[in-house]
């Protein structure tokens, strides 16, 4: 189906590991993630024809370029993208299957070898590999499973983490909200019996988000404003939008002396503002 829009104990992090939040100082924002906000501009009313066809060419862009056979299908068959996006070329669409197959191949020759030859790190990376695959060309009852399997070879605290943020985007990217509140719940104590700061930052800003989809918008923005001063979670989100959140999420939530010291006067929001007219008008 198509995605709708809207991841000190570092000891125990293999380094290897490509969902290690110490892996890159600036995440981009996850490929999934940006597809979902991108198809929900498509499909809303509040966005002109012109906006909408520019988003259609971004994800058509992106979808080629990724090789993303179910989602191309899905949105050359969606009637409702019809003036947005072109007939199905079913030779780009068989290309595209046919990559997918080789590549699932190769990951799953990886994980023979390395359960026959190396050690129980290379298997959980290997498993790895394919579940992140699994996560972006697969549906999403694929992705879960995958992402079962991992967790089945993981103990260390930071990655079990790490896999919380991956099934929290695969979560968002659908739309889920009922799963996402589940995971944040049903992770507390996790979250809460270690973990590095980095970490536990980027879960407000997946909490923050949450409690502003639900219209839960005092809860929302405590946690915007208590992440926005070392935010890392550009996988989820860029600054520009955390500020565009955090100030619309206090405008509507907190007392005007509080907007004051905490939002108006805030050197992380004065950096950005100037870029959006909009929050200057609040």
């Amino acid at each position: 189906s198509t995605p709708r829009s809207l991841s000190m104990s570092t000891m125990d992090v293999d380094s290897s590991d490509p969902m290690s939040s110490s892996s890159s100082p600036e995440e981009p924002q996850d490929v999934g993630v940006s597809l979902a906000n991108l198809i929900f501009k498509m499909s809303n009313p509040s966005c002109n024809l012109s906006e909408k066809k520019s988003a259609s060419l971004e994800v058509l862009s992106l979808t080629k370029e990724r090789g993303l056979s179910r989602l191309y299908a899905s949105l050359s068959s969606n009637a409702d993208f019809k003036e947005l996006v072109p007939p199905l070329d079913a030779k780009l669409l068989k290309n595209m299957q046919d990559a997918e197959e080789v590549k699932m191949t190769e990951l799953d020759a990886a994980i023979v070898d390395a359960r026959e030859n190396l050690g129980d790190t290379d298997v959980r990376a290997a498993v790895l590999a394919k579940a992140l695959y699994v996560c972006e060309h697969g549906t999403r009852e694929e992705a879960d499973k995958a992402l079962d399997e991992v967790d089945a070879l993981t103990s260390a605290t930071g990655q079990k983490m790490d896999l919380v943020f991956t099934r929290l985007k695969l979560a968002l990217r659908y739309g889920d909200l009922t799963q996402v509140g589940k995971l944040l719940h049903d992770n507390t104590a996790l979250f809460a019996s270690g973990g590095d700061w980095e970490r536990k930052n980027r879960l407000k800003v997946y909490e923050a988000v949450h409690k502003m989809a639900v219209r839960k918008f005092s809860d929302a923005a405590q946690l915007f404003l208590d992440a926005i001063a070392t935010f890392t979670c550009t996988e989820l989100l860029d600054f520009p939008t955390l500020v565009y959140y955090t100030v619309v999420t206090c405008v509507c939530a907190l007392d005007r002396p509080t907007i004051k010291t905490r939002v108006m006067d805030s050197p992380e929001v004065r950096t950005v503002i100037g870029e959006q007219p909009s929050l200057q008008t609040l």
